[in-house]
């Protein structure tokens, strides 16, 4: 379960901000996600409060400064880095809309399915979602055109990475499986966005606009 809770701050040790926490859930045994980074240190809860430790958001690239008996959080986007210009790119590139930045990592093959990584950051300063801006499918191609299917629940993955509630500079990984039944070799995967009439007044409505073309091909082999 994702959740956004407000944090506060403990004997130095937790910084007060509000983040997505992506996998965290209430339960005995807490882990942490901020910005897809894995905190080795889970968070607390007490009194009804979620509190995190200070490490975990300097891990995900917040600046923790304490000056005397004051301590100022600065929480910002995911640090862009090997980003391509554009939606098109290979495997383990950056890709960028404007919107949206997504990578496509770990392409394997095993017990009759290709699985991908793939991670998509909300890189707007509003909170939304992919589907509202016009995220409608996700295509994986061998080197003959010929498309691979879903493999059983990678459906509901998808819906669930295109459904989320994305907080400024908040991401969520999931891992897709494709069927190999088609044989070949995976060489591109599309990810296509096509804004209709209505998600175009809703960007509008939002200042959002697309810095390149919306949709992202990703070659997943050297041409």
């Amino acid at each position: 379960m994702s959740l956004t809770r407000p944090l506060r701050l403990v004997s130095g040790l937790f910084a007060t901000a509000s983040v997505c926490l992506v996998g965290a859930r209430l339960a005995a045994d807490l882990t942490l996600t901020i910005n897809g980074k894995v905190s080795s240190k889970p968070p607390i809860v007490q009194d009804g409060e979620l509190y995190i430790p200070a490490s975990a958001l300097k891990s995900a690239g917040a600046q923790v400064v304490q000056t005397g008996d004051h301590i100022t959080v600065a929480l910002s986007p995911a640090a862009i880095v090997s980003q391509v210009k554009g939606g098109e790119g290979n495997i383990e590139d950056w890709l960028s809309n404007g919107i949206w930045r997504l990578k496509v990592s770990k392409l394997e093959l095993a017990d009759g399915t290709y699985s991908a990584t793939l991670e998509v950051c909300n890189i707007s300063n509003v909170t939304t979602y992919p589907a509202i801006t016009g995220f409608t499918d996700v295509q994986l191609y061998n080197e003959k055109g010929v498309r691979l299917n879903f493999a059983p629940g990678s459906d509901d993955t998808w819906t669930e990475l295109k459904s989320f509630d994305y907080a400024p500079g908040g991401s969520l990984v999931r891992t897709l499986k494709f069927d190999a039944k088609a044989g070949g070799t995976p060489t591109t995967m599309l990810i296509l966005v096509a804004p209709d009439a209505l998600k175009k007044e809703f960007l509008k409505s939002k200042g959002l606009r697309f810095l390149a073309g919306p949709s992202f091909r990703v070659h997943l082999r050297a041409p």
